[in-house]
C-alpha cells in the first residue's frame, strides 16, 4: 500500500481530517503539480498516440482551481525540477517490447493490450506541461518549478510562512508544517486538511524524522521499496528501538537510504530574497549532486519555468533517448540528424555556466543500442549579434501591423533590413549590450536567436531560402508552416510508410495490417497518405472529453516525428531565453515569464483531423466519420481550414520550386496531384474550397 495513502487511511479512521473554508487559505494555497495533475485529471490514455494535451486538461483545471481564485485564494502550482536517479537505470527492452506486443495486439481487434500499455507512467508527458503552466496562468493562478524535488519547495514555501498552506501527498509532513491540504471541495468551496502535531504525535506517537524514514523504507521518493510486506505504522514503531538502518538487510540498501535521507534533510528549494537556492548542507550532497548549477540557473528555471529535461541532462551529463509509443526507421534517422542542433543547443546552456562545465561531455544512449552510448561534447558557438532599441522594435511593430513580434514578423524585419546601414538589426561581431525593455524585446531576440540557429538565417546573416519560403504564408499558419519545412528540410514529409525495416518493431504482418491503405494504385495511396499527414499538423477543434474515437499507426509515428521536432525547438526556444536572463540584460521578471509563454515553439497538434481526412479521401461520408470520432467538434470547419493550410503549402513549396531546390524533382508533381485529389473529395463532401 502507498504509504501516503496509509496515513490518510489512519487520519480518517480516528477522525483526524479537519474540514475549512476557502478564505481561511488566503493569501495563497501552494500545490504539488505532479499529484494534482495525477489526482483530478481522468484518464486519458490515447492522448499519448494522438498528440496535444490531454483533451480534458482546460476544463478539469478550470473547475477545480477557479473556485478557489474566485475566493481570492491564488493557488501556486510547484513541478518537479532535475530528476535525481539513485537506483539503477531499467533496460528499456522490456518498454519497447510491451508497446510493440500492444500494436500487435491492437492490428488483431484487442484494444484492451494498447489501452493498458498507453495507462502506464503519468497522465501528463512532460512535454505538454508547456500547455499545463499556460492554462494555470491564463486562469489567473501562477507555476514555478523547484529545483529537485517539488516536495522540498513545497516545505519551504510553508516553514518560511510565504503561502497561507500547501496540499499534496502526505510525504509533505517531512517538513513538519502546521497542516497539509489533502483535498478540495470545488462546489462548496471548502477543503479537507490535517494537522502535522496530531498525525506524527497522536496518531504515531513518533517525530517527523522517523515519519520520513518510515516513508523511504517504502519507497519514498525514489521508489526502492527496502520494507516489504509490512505496514507503515508498523514500520514506525521498528523505528522507535532501530535507526533505519538496521532494518535494511543488504549493504546497498543502508547506502541508498544514506543518499535519499541526505536529499530530503537538505531541503534543496528556490529562494526569493535574495534570489538563489536554499539547502542544509550535508555531507552527501557532493557525491549525489556532483554537477550543481549557479543560483541565477535555478532561479530562471524556477520563474520561467523551464522544461527539466536539459538541466537533468546536463547536471548528470547522460540522456537516455526513450522509445516513441510508434517507431520507425524515420524516428531514428530523424534523432541522427538533429544531433547538430541538439549538440548546439547544450553548448548554449552550458557557455553560461562555469568554465569546468565546458569540459562536459554528455553520453546519449539510446534505446535501439544501448550498448554504444553517443557523445555530445561541448563545443565553442558563434552567434550572430542582434541589437535593437525598443524604440526600433516598435516602430517595426507599428510598420508591420502587429501588436507581437512572431516569426514573420522577425523574418521580414530581418529581409527588409539587410544590408542597410542604418538600422542593422545584426552583425556577426560585436558585443550584445542592449538591455530588453519588456517582454517584446525578448520574444523578439530569442525568435531571431532561433531562426539563425534553425538555418533560417546564415551564419554571416544573410536571409536564407526557408525564411523567404515561410513569409509566403498566412501569418495564422506560420508555426505550423515552420514546421512543416522542418519536415522538408530533413525529408520526412512523403507519402511512403514510415518504414521499420531497422526498426523491426513489429512483426510484418501486424504492421502491414495498421499502415494499411485499401486502394490499389500506388499513387493512390501516397497521396491521401501525404494529404492526412498534412492535415494531421492542425489542431482540430474538439470537445473537452477524453477521445473515444478511432487511432491511426502512420499517424501515430508520424506525430512522433513532429513531437521530436518541436520539442528540440522548445528546449532551444527556452535555453535561449535562459541565456537572456542570465547575461544580466533583463531585469523584470514578469516580462521574461510572458516572453516564455509567448514563444512560438511548443506542444503540438492532435492527429483528429489527419485520420478524418484520410477517413474523407477514402470514401466514408461526413456523418460516418462524425459517428466514429465523437469528440470532433465541428468537422466540416476543420476540413475548411485543413485545405486553406494546403494552399499555404503550395506557396510555400512554389517559392522551392523556383529556386529549383527539391531534392527530389518528382515531389512537386505529387503534390500537384493530392492538391486535385484532396479538392474533388472536399468538393464531393461539400466544403467550400474557395
Amino acid at each position: 500500500v502507498d504509504p501516503s495513502q496509509e496515513v490518510l487511511k489512519d487520519a480518517n479512521r480516528v477522525e483526524l481530517v479537519h474540514q475549512g473554508g476557502y478564505s481561511e487559505l488566503k493569501p495563497s494555497l501552494a500545490i504539488d503539480g505532479e499529484w494534482l495533475l495525477e489526482q483530478i485529471l481522468p484518464s486519458e490514455p490515447f492522448s499519448k498516440i494522438m498528440g496535444g494535451p490531454p483533451l480534458s486538461l482546460r476544463s478539469t483545471l478550470n473547475n477545480y482551481l477557479g473556485p478557489l481564485i474566485a475566493e481570492g485564494v491564488i493557488p501556486i502550482i510547484v513541478f518537479q525540477g532535475i530528476s535525481i536517479s539513485l537506483t539503477t537505470q531499467k533496460s528499456l527492452d522490456r518498454k519497447v517490447k510491451g508497446r510493440a506486443e500492444a500494436w500487435e495486439m491492437y492490428a488483431n481487434g484487442n484494444k484492451e493490450k494498447l489501452l493498458a500499455a498507453l495507462e502506464e507512467g503519468k497522465k501528463v508527458p512532460w512535454e505538454v506541461y508547456s500547455e499545463v503552466i499556460k492554462c494555470i496562468r491564463a486562469l489567473g493562478g501562477e507555476v514555478m518549478r523547484a529545483p529537485y524535488h517539488q516536495s522540498s519547495q513545497l516545505g519551504y514555501l510553508e516553514n518560511k510562512k510565504l503561502v497561507g498552506a500547501i496540499m499534496g501527498s502526505t510525504d509533505l509532513l517531512f517538513f513538519n508544517p502546521e497542516k497539509v491540504v489533502i483535498k478540495l471541495y470545488p462546489e462548496t468551496r471548502s477543503y479537507d486538511y490535517i494537522l502535522s502535531s496530531e498525525i506524527i504525535e497522536y496518531e504515531y506517537d513518533t517525530t517527523p524524522e522517523n515519519l520520513t524514514s518510515a516513508f523511504i523504507l517504502h519507497g519514498y521518493w525514489f521508489g526502492k521499496k527496502t520494507m516489504k510486506n509490512q505496514n507503515l505504522k508498523d514500520t514506525i514503531k521498528k523505528l522507535k528501538n532501530s535507526d533505519y538502518k538496521a532494518l535494511a538487510p543488504k549493504a546497498q540498501d543502508k547506502e541508498y537510504l544514506d543518499n535519499v535521507h541526505a536529499l530530503v534533510n537538505s531541503k534543496i528549494a528556490i529562494e526569493y530574497s535574495p534570489p538563489g537556492l536554499f539547502l542544509k548542507p550535508d555531507p552527501l550532497l557532493n557525491k549525489l549532486i556532483p554537477t550543481r548549477f549557479t543560483k541565477e540557473v535555478y532561479f530562471g528555471m524556477g520563474i520561467i519555468p523551464l522544461s527539466p529535461q536539459l538541466l537533468t541532462t546536463v547536471a548528470n551529463q547522460k540522456l537516455v533517448e526513450l522509445p516513441p509509443f510508434a517507431d520507425s526507421d524515420y524516428y531514428r534517422e530523424l534523432l541522427r540528424k538533429l544531433k547538430p542542433l541538439r549538440k548546439k543547443t547544450i553548448s548554449l546552456f552550458i557557455e553560461n555556466l562555469p568554465a569546468e562545465y565546458s569540459q562536459t561531455n554528455i553520453q546519449v544512449l539510446y534505446w535501439f543500442n544501448q550498448n554504444v552510448p553517443y557523445l555530445l561534447p561541448y563545443e565553442k558557438t558563434e552567434q550572430l549579434i542582434f541589437n535593437f532599441s525598443n524604440a526600433d522594435l516598435e516602430a517595426e511593430l507599428s510598420r508591420q501591423g502587429k501588436n507581437v513580434p512572431d516569426l514573420q514578423f522577425c523574418l521580414k524585419w530581418h529581409y527588409d533590413s539587410h544590408g542597410e546601414t542604418e538600422p542593422k538589426i545584426q552583425s556577426p561581431i560585436g558585443n550584445e549590450e542592449t538591455n530588453l525593455e519588456g517582454a517584446n524585446m525578448i520574444i523578439a531576440k530569442v525568435i531571431f536567436k532561433c531562426l539563425e540557429n534553425a538555418g533560417y538565417i546564415s551564419n554571416t546573416g544573410k536571409p536564407m531560402l526557408f525564411g523567404k519560403a515561410l513569409m509566403q504564408c498566412s501569418r495564422e499558419w506560420q508555426t505550423q508552416a515552420f514546421y512543416l519545412q522542418e519536415l522538408l528540410k530533413f525529408g520526412i514529409l512523403n507519402g511512403r510508410t514510415l518504414g521499420q525495416t531497422e526498426a523491426k518493431y513489429l512483426d510484418n504482418e501486424a504492421f502491414t495490417k495498421l499502415v494499411l491503405i485499401p486502394v490499389e494504385n500506388d499513387d493512390l495511396r501516397h497521396q491521401i497518405r501525404l494529404i492526412s499527414r498534412v492535415f494531421s499538423l492542425i489542431q482540430p477543434n474538439l470537445k473537452d472529453e477524453p477521445w473515444t474515437g478511432t487511432i491511426d499507426y502512420d499517424l501515430s509515428q508520424f506525430q512522433a516525428l513532429v513531437k521530436l521536432i518541436t520539442m528540440t525547438y522548445q528546449t532551444l526556444g527556452e535555453v535561449l531565453l535562459l541565456r537572456e536572463y542570465l547575461s544580466g540584460r533583463i531585469s523584470y521578471s514578469k516580462a521574461l515569464i510572458t516572453a516564455g509563454e509567448s514563444l512560438p515553439f511548443g506542444c503540438h497538434s492532435n492527429i483528429g483531423l489527419g485520420i478524418a481526412i484520410k477517413k474523407l479521401l477514402l470514401g466514408e461520408s461526413i456523418d460516418q466519420i462524425r459517428e466514429q470520432m465523437p469528440q470532433m467538434a465541428d468537422m466540416e470547419l476543420d476540413f475548411r481550414r485543413g485545405w486553406h493550410f494546403w494552399k499555404n503549402l503550395l506557396k510555400i513549396l512554389k517559392t522551392f520550386a523556383k529556386y529549383q531546390s527539391f531534392r527530389d524533382e518528382n515531389f512537386f508533381n505529387e503534390i500537384l496531384q493530392a492538391s486535385k485529389l484532396l479538392k474533388s473529395t472536399l468538393i464531393r463532401a461539400r466544403i467550400p474550397v474557395n
